[in-house]
């Protein structure tokens, strides 16, 4: 038997163990009658509650069966698959922890955003950072251990010594620049 609890703040709705959303007054006819969800562009599901507003399907179920004696503000899809949304896939989490079980247990290099999870490392230690080649005449000069460090001796933006790694720009600072293969 699946377990229904009503939503935190929304008396005419319920939520399951397994993430299916219920309204007990379907278009005020009354009527109980199962939501359908909706996919946003990164992958997680919402119902839209009306005139009372979007709320996510795992944060409701969360809400609802997960203890949270911790007060932590997200939530965490433990299998990485996002519209997964039974209780046993979920568990209340801080950013720094949601960020290493990305990195740790799903393998994921970046996030949503495209940045990289460093987990406090930077530099030559960092899981992203590129050898930046400075080159004159066709020449390699120098090696650096990314584009701040490149940028910070020849006080320039680093974004420019990596729009030259990309082919965006010809040069910064007077040199070429590109990441070593």
């Amino acid at each position: 038997m699946v377990k229904a609890v009503q939503v935190k703040d929304f008396p005419n709705y319920y939520v399951t163990e397994n993430g299916d959303v219920y309204s007990r007054n379907y278009g005020g006819t009354g009527r109980i009658k199962k939501l359908k969800p909706h996919k946003n562009h990164k992958g997680y599901l919402w119902i839209n509650l009306g005139r009372q507003g979007r709320r996510f399907v795992h944060r409701m179920v969360a809400e609802a069966f997960i203890p949270n004696p911790e007060n932590k503000p997200q939530i965490n899809h433990k299998n990485g698959i996002r519209d997964d949304n039974r209780i046993e896939n979920l568990e209340f989490v801080t950013g720094s922890e949601n960020a290493i079980h990305a990195y740790r247990v799903l393998h994921r290099v970046n996030n949503l955003l495209g940045k990289r999870y460093n987990l406090g490392k930077y530099g030559k230690e960092s899981i992203g950072y590129k050898i930046i080649q400075q080159i004159k005449d066709g020449k390699v000069i120098r090696e650096f251990y990314g584009s701040y460090e490149a940028a910070r001796a020849f006080n320039i933006n680093p974004a420019n010594i990596r729009s030259c790694c990309t082919g965006h720009r010809k040069t910064a600072a007077g040199f070429q620049w590109r990441h070593k293969k």
